[in-house]
C-alpha cells in the first residue's frame, strides 16, 4: 500500500552506522546505537532491539510530514521487560498536550494519545495487557477527530478529539523513547509505517496478514477492463473479461508472478502465484479500488493452477512436487496439505461438480490424472484418452 504512505522504516538495518533507512521517504531515522549491535530476527525479516538500560532510541526528526492533520501508524512490537513506570514506543508528544504518542503503561496496558493543545483528547487505556516476549501489530489511526488504537487487527478502543490536533514545531518523531530523553522502550520494533490517511479494514488486514505481517507494498494492482497474466519466467498469458489486470510484479519483494487467475463471487478473485512458498492472493474488487491479502498454502511450492468445488465450498490448489492445497471457500485461512500419491509438478486442476470430483494433472509423461474426492485421492496412471471415456 503505497498510497500515502509517507514514510515506512522495516528495521532492517544492520550495519557499522546508526542509520535506520525510511525505504519509502525522506525521513531516515538515526539510532543511538549502530544498527548492527541491536539487529536481531524480527516478526519479519530483522528487527531492531531496544535495550532501555542502553537508552536505545531512534531519532526520525523534525519533518512536516510526520505532523499531519489525519494520519496511521502501524508498527509490530514485542516487548521484553519493565523498564520503570511506562514504556514509550513511539510519538512526537511532550508533556504540553501537543502531538500524538503511544506507550506500554506500568501495568502493560496500552495508552494512545491525541493533544488539541490544552488536553489529551484524545486518550485511549483499553485495559487489556500485553504478554512479554509476545509480538503484537499496533495500528493507530486518526481522520481529524476519531482516534481508533488496533492491536493484531482488533479495535483495542476509540476517542475523539473535540478540537483539533496541534503539534509542536520543536518536537521530533521518535521511536523507542518520549521526546528524546526518558520512558525508554525495551524490546523489538519491527515494520513501522506512517501514512497521512485513515487506513481502511483491508489495509489494516493486508498490514497484519493473519499474524505473519508484511514489508510488502501492494499498490500495483489495478481497475481496467480485463484480466492480464503477463509472460514474465514464460508463463503462458490468459485474459478474462470484465474484471482487473494484475502485473508480473503484485508486490514488491518478491515478485508474484501469477500463473492462474479465477472468480471466486461477484466480489472476489483468486490469484495462484509462482513462488516458493505458494501462495493464493485473495482480491476484493466490490470498492473502487481492489485490495487484497495474501494467503501462504501451508510447505507447498509454485501454485500452477486453482479451482473450486462449490459442491463442497473447497478451493483446491495445484502446486509443484505433486502437492494439491485444499482451502474452504468461505475461510482462506482454513488449510489442509493433501498427500496426491505423487511427486510430479502438478500443472492443472479442475473440477466436476456433477460428480463431486476434482482432478489434478500432472506433467508425467503417462499423462497422469489424479482424483479428489472428500473421502479418498486416487492416482490413475492411464491416457487422457481412457479417461474420457470412464464414467465419472
Amino acid at each position: 500500500m503505497l498510497s500515502n504512505l509517507i514514510s515506512q522504516w522495516k528495521m532492517n538495518d544492520n550495519a557499522a552506522n546508526t542509520i535506520v533507512v525510511d525505504s519509502r521517504g525522506s525521513n531516515n531515522g538515526i539510532s543511538n546505537r549502530n544498527t548492527s549491535i541491536i539487529s536481531v530476527s524480527g516478526k519479519i525479516n530483522e528487527a531492531l532491539d531496544l535495550d532501555y538500560a542502553s537508552s536505545d532510541r531512534i531519532d526520525c526528526g523534525l519533518d512536516s510530514s510526520l505532523q499531519t492533520n489525519l494520519f496511521s501508524i502501524s508498527t509490530w512490537i514485542k516487548v521484553e521487560g519493565a523498564s520503570g513506570t511506562h514504556q514509550q514506543i513511539l510519538g512526537n508528544n511532550g508533556t504540553d498536550f501537543k502531538g500524538f504518542g503511544i506507550a506500554m503503561l506500568s501495568n502493560r496496558t496500552l495508552n494512545f494519545v491525541v493533544g488539541d493543545g490544552s488536553t489529551w483528547g484524545i486518550n485511549i487505556n483499553p485495559g487489556s495487557t500485553l504478554t512479554y516476549g509476545t509480538h503484537y501489530n499496533i495500528i493507530m489511526t486518526f481522520d481529524g477527530t476519531n482516534g481508533i488504537l488496533y492491536v493484531n487487527n482488533s479495535s483495542w478502543g476509540t476517542d475523539t478529539l473535540a478540537g483539533s490536533i496541534t503539534y509542536d514545531a520543536a518536537k521530533k518523531f521518535w521511536i523507542g523513547v518520549k521526546d528524546g530523553s526518558s520512558l525508554y522502550f525495551n524490546g523489538e520494533i519491527d515494520d513501522t509505517r506512517y501514512y497521512d490517511k485513515e487506513l481502511s479494514a483491508s489495509e489494516r488486514a493486508q498490514l497484519y496478514n493473519s499474524g505473519n505481517g508484511t514489508e510488502d507494498n501492494f499498490d500495483s494492482l489495478v481497475l481496467a477492463d480485463t484480466i492480464t497474466l503477463t509472460d514474465a519466467n514464460n508463463l503462458p498469458e490468459a485474459i478474462l473479461e470484465d474484471t482487473i489486470t494484475l502485473s508480473d510484479t503484485a508486490t514488491s519483494s518478491p515478485a508474484h508472478y501469477a500463473t492462474r487467475i479465477i472468480k471466486l463471487d461477484t466480489n472476489t478473485m483468486l490469484v495462484c502465484t509462482d513462488t516458493d512458498p505458494a501462495e493464493i492472493i485473495e482480491v476484493d474488487i466490490s470498492g473502487g479500488t481492489p485490495t487484497f491479502i495474501i494467503h501462504t498454502l501451508l510447505t507447498a511450492k509454485n501454485a500452477q493452477d486453482v479451482t473450486v468445488n462449490s459442491t463442497f465450498n473447497k478451493i483446491y490448489v495445484a502446486c509443484k512436487n505433486g502437492k494439491v492445497v485444499k482451502l474452504s471457500s468461505s475461510d482462506l485461512t482454513d488449510k489442509t496439505l493433501l498427500d496426491t500419491l505423487d511427486t510430479d509438478d502438478l500443472t492443472n486442476i479442475d473440477c466436476l461438480d456433477a460428480h463431486y470430483y476434482t482432478y489434478a494433472g500432472s506433467d508425467d509423461s503417462s499423462g497422469e490424472i489424479i482424483l479428489i474426492d472428500e473421502s479418498e485421492i486416487t492416482k490413475l496412471n492411464s491416457d487422457i484418452r481412457f479417461l474420457l471415456q470412464k464414467d465419472i
